[in-house]
């Protein structure tokens, strides 16, 4: 079952430990995918995650960023949608959407295209930020 709803890492933690003294180690789990909580699902044995976070955040109209993970409000857009800051220009990115260069359509609204380019792009920033962790982990570990 999904975990979205769940903002505390331990509580994560032992709800995971949980079902996997139940079905085993090898699960898989759905709606979790923050960057603080990926080394402790490495560390679990967890074998894959999902998570609709990057497509909602680019719906509220939030764009990624990594190295390190942070997440972007567009203006005006207001709301409660977690961000630690405005973004009013676009910043050279790697990502498929960006190829290399600052796209200025990650920050345009109103139509469903913007929305696709900007999930495209939240993903491979939370997957970069997650991956990030992960060989940390494997470092400190080896």
């Amino acid at each position: 079952g999904s975990l979205a709803f769940l903002f505390n890492n331990e509580q994560i933690a032992e709800r995971i430990r949980a079902v996997q003294r139940v079905v085993g180690v090898g699960v898989h789990i759905l709606g979790v995918t923050g960057e603080r909580i990926a080394p402790t699902l490495r560390k679990l044995g967890v074998r894959s995650i999902d998570s609709s976070r990057p497509a909602k955040a680019a719906m509220f109209n939030v764009i990624f960023s990594s190295d390190p993970f942070k997440r972007h409000r567009i203006p005006p857009t207001r709301g409660r949608y977690e961000q630690t800051t405005y973004i009013r220009e676009p910043f050279p990115c790697p990502c498929p959407a960006c190829e290399g260069r600052a796209n200025p359509d990650l920050l345009k609204l109103g139509k469903r295209e913007y929305v696709f380019l900007r999930t495209l792009h939240n993903y491979y920033h939370l997957k970069r930020a997650i991956s990030a962790h992960t060989d940390v982990a494997r470092s400190v570990q080896g």
